[in-house]
């Protein structure tokens, strides 16, 4: 694709002033700027989609929307959240004055990735409940590509909130809309999705077949190379709840995932996912370095969902080397950070650690609501415990 461009731009005119030609090297930019998603590389993606907005004419309304939303997308997986934030706002604006479309929808459905990652689970139910309204408003059908991406962020959104029955409801409409109607990216991560609620349901016959039917999805297309750090995350956590340790160490070498490699915001699950295989392999010392180079990562970028995840992970290192109150201090900052917002589903992943913790921090902890968070999250363990 990248070498039928450069025969595309070579015979562009001459004439760059002209409004056709500016428009097609703007155009070609943006589709630069898809292949540097496709390679993971999004400091190229800025830089393609910049250069293609000041190339496009202004009357190029819907090709100039489609760039402002991927630039969104470059600067949300570049780590820079603020900058997405304010950019997909600025396309929800710009369609609002000629009533909501397809550009609005999705740059919303995309803010949910956001705001999951940086602990704002509250506003990413609200849009999501937006989303879906909206679905009805203007009837859309339910079984549309559009309506697949409302399904899919709900989906996410309750199983970060731990509903995983309708986490697994949600995400079945958004697979069937996927299979009918295509966006393979989407339906990738529709099935990671589907293998983590039944995952976390111990189904883990039919979540080893949704990772496969994600994997398949990779077989006959280009993925976005934040979704294959999401693929292999989940596969990750399934094995280790397989206890096939050796499996997750193949696959992690296989791979070249190593725990001295930089750590990113796209990647930073891939990480978490490796810092557990070490912890099982009783190489706690490594794993524990890696966990505070993906705390400083995520407490540098303000993401306060991933870190959640990040500081969960790191008690449990702790925890399974009898380092009590190191653990029951680290669980104490998640716990801070999740119980607001009602962050329920990551502690799942956790299990028997995660539960010996929580009661301990119950016995000690005199907060009234505290306490009666610690209830839910044990509850959840539980129930996902006595699926197995």
């Amino acid at each position: 694709a990248e070498a039928l461009l450069e025969i595309v731009e070579r015979a562009l005119p001459s004439k760059a002033g002209e409004i056709d030609v500016q428009n097609l090297a703007g155009s070609i930019d943006y589709v630069q700027g898809v292949l540097a998603d496709i390679r993971g590389d999004t400091e190229a993606m800025i830089a393609f989609d910049r250069a293609a907005l000041q190339k496009l004419d202004s009357k190029s309304h819907a090709m100039r929307r489609g760039v402002t939303f991927q630039l969104g997308r470059a600067y949300h997986l570049a780590g820079d959240q603020s900058a997405a934030q304010e950019i997909w706002d600025n396309v929800v604006r710009t369609d609002q004055r000629t009533g909501i479309g397809f550009a609005s929808i999705i740059s919303l459905c995309m803010m949910t990735w956001l705001k999951v990652a940086v602990g704002r689970l509250q506003e990413a139910r609200q849009i999501c409940q937006d989303v879906s309204l909206w679905i009805d408003e203007v009837h859309e059908p339910h079984t549309s590509r559009t309506a697949g991406l409302v399904w899919l962020v709900n989906a996410n959104v309750a199983l970060e909130s731990g509903d995983l029955v309708a986490a697994q409801r949600h995400i079945l409409v958004a697979i069937e809309c996927f299979e009918k109607w295509g966006n393979y990216y989407a339906l990738m991560m529709g099935y990671v999705i589907l293998a983590s609620a039944q995952r976390r349901q111990r189904d883990y016959v039919n979540a080893r077949i949704s990772l496969q039917k994600a994997e398949d999805v990779i077989g006959t297309r280009e993925i976005y190379a934040d979704a294959l750090f999401w693929l292999r995350a989940e596969k990750v956590n399934w094995w280790l709840e397989q206890d096939d340790v050796s499996a997750a160490v193949t696959y992690l070498e296989d791979h070249h995932i190593d725990c001295s490699d930089p750590v990113n915001f796209v990647s930073e699950l891939q990480y978490v996912a490796l810092a557990r295989v070490m912890i099982a392999q009783g190489k706690y010392e490594e794993a524990i370095q890696l966990l505070t180079r993906l705390e400083e990562c995520a407490e540098k970028g303000k993401r306060d969902g991933r870190l959640i995840r990040i500081l969960n992970t790191h008690a449990v290192a702790l925890a399974t080397q009898g380092k009590d109150n190191e653990a029951e201090k680290i669980l104490g900052r998640s716990l801070l950070l999740a119980e607001p917002e009602g962050f329920n589903g990551v502690f799942m992943d956790e299990g028997e650690p995660m539960i010996g913790l929580l009661k301990r921090l119950k016995l000690s902890n005199s907060n009234s609501r505290l306490r009666d968070y610690f209830d839910r999250l044990m509850d959840g363990l539980a129930r996902s415990k006595a699926m197995s």
